[in-house]
């Protein structure tokens, strides 16, 4: 009976898990869709559809796949590029969207030749460096969002209530994880602390009535509807391919493709390593490559699998393939039914879940074992320094390609000058060690 129990324990866990996330899934869309200029409707639309074709079809089991920033960059990118881009039939859009079907196409054949096989040659370190980097991005982007640093457009409303809301909403995300790691009831066990955080912190806000001098969430339609979907297909489609199309897209589909597959290979290999769990990352690489070509049928924001949303399902206690196939059905769900309460979420809210995600992200262990004098290195940590600060403020691409080429050019000279690299769960969280 008591085993019966647990499994039907688990099974509820594992969907309120993808429940809870599905909100902040949304909200990445969202951002990504207002961010790209493709509308805030594709954003929550592209969220998804690639939700609920990576949920069934990904080789990583316990995953969120969503648009990322470095694929809405990417995307930003390539539509400024191509605005010189002259091809007889095509408008940019068209053209950018023809990409974004062309990238789906290599990423199959990618999966076809196995080459997610080459993403195993990445070493511990670079991945520590890696992911201390996407805390670093998630906290400056943040950082830049709260105070309108650098030219990026700064959350409405009185300054001091949001940074007070995004200081409320990081302690809280401490407290409250604290207190349900402490909590011995069965019942608190299903609760989401992402959700519950949230929840709370919104309470407060309404509470004390600060609602109407700070800006919250924005899910408005964008102008489009399901009734246009079928037009707007059309419309963003290339009305023919040719051998010059071709030619022409291909440097930016390789380009949408190398992103999502980095994206989403070193996401499978943080979550392999925490579930101790071998990710089939050829599926890995047939979920994105689908679902970036169906993306770019109807104009989407292209995504990959999520480093954010998948730590956050790690968070709730996912542990089981239900997890992110709820994930998808509550995306959707969402989508559909759910617009209006997500719109009364305070925008610092997010802000403030997103400080404490991005402390989650860091890999700090390195640098406590360093203080501490014990294994890690001086050399060991100026190299993950490196990888991070090449993550956070020049590119994904160079930092992890690089970073690798680097360590073995390295490991294969005279051992004086070479760098060891990490011990997973000794020398590297992994991904972090408060969960």
């Amino acid at each position: 009976m008591g085993k019966t129990n647990k499994k039907g324990g688990s099974f509820w866990k594992n969907v309120l898990a993808g429940f809870s996330v599905s909100f902040f899934v949304l909200s990445l869309g969202a951002v990504f869709g207002v961010v790209s200029g493709r509308g805030v409707f594709i954003g929550l639309l592209s969220s998804v559809i690639i939700t609920l074709i990576t949920s069934v079809i990904s080789g990583t089991k316990v995953q969120a796949s969503s648009p990322t920033g470095p694929m809405a960059a990417t995307l930003i990118a390539v539509l400024a590029e191509t605005q010189s881009i002259n091809v007889e039939g095509f408008t940019n859009d068209q053209f950018v969207n023809f990409a974004l079907i062309f990238s789906g196409v290599i990423l199959l054949i990618a999966g076809i030749l196995k080459v997610d096989r080459l993403i195993k040659y990445v070493p511990n370190i670079v991945i520590s460096g890696f992911m201390t980097g996407i805390g670093v991005l998630i906290a400056h982007k943040e950082l830049k969002i709260l105070f309108g640093l650098q030219g990026t457009e700064q959350i409405t409303g009185d300054l001091k209530i949001n940074i007070a809301i995004t200081i409320l909403t990081l302690i809280l995300g401490f407290f409250v994880v604290f207190l349900l790691k402490k909590s011995k009831s069965e019942v608190v066990n299903f609760i989401p602390p992402v959700l519950l955080v949230i929840v709370l912190s919104s309470l407060v806000v309404y509470l004390f009535g600060f609602q109407s001098q700070i800006e919250l969430v924005n899910v408005g339609n964008s102008g489009v509807s399901f009734k246009d979907l079928k037009q707007l297909i059309h419309n963003q489609l290339p009305p023919f391919i040719n051998f010059e199309m071709i030619a022409k897209t291909f440097p930016y589909a390789f380009k949408f493709a190398l992103i999502a597959y980095l994206d989403t290979l070193m996401t499978a290999l943080v979550i392999e390593n925490k579930l101790k769990k071998k990710a089939n990352h050829t599926n890995d690489l047939y979920a994105q490559g689908l679902a970036s070509s169906v993306i770019g049928l109807f104009g989407g924001v292209p995504g990959a699998q999520s480093t954010v949303p998948s730590i956050m399902l790690l968070n709730e206690g996912a542990t089981r393939r239900i997890a992110t196939i709820s994930l998808g059905i509550f995306t959707l769900f969402g989508f559909l039914f759910f617009l209006g309460p997500i719109s009364l979420i305070p925008q610092a809210v997010f802000v403030g879940v997103l400080f404490k995600i991005a402390y989650d992200v860091a890999d700090l262990k390195p640098f406590k074992l360093f203080l501490k004098k014990k294994k890690v290195s001086f050399w060991q940590l100026i190299f993950i320094v490196l990888i991070a600060s090449l993550t956070a403020f020049w590119s994904l691409n160079f930092a992890v390609i690089g970073g690798t080429l680097v360590f073995w050019a390295l490991k294969g000279m005279n051992k004086k000058y070479s760098i060891r690299d990490l011990k997973l769960e000794k020398e590297s969280e992994g991904v972090f060690d408060e969960v």
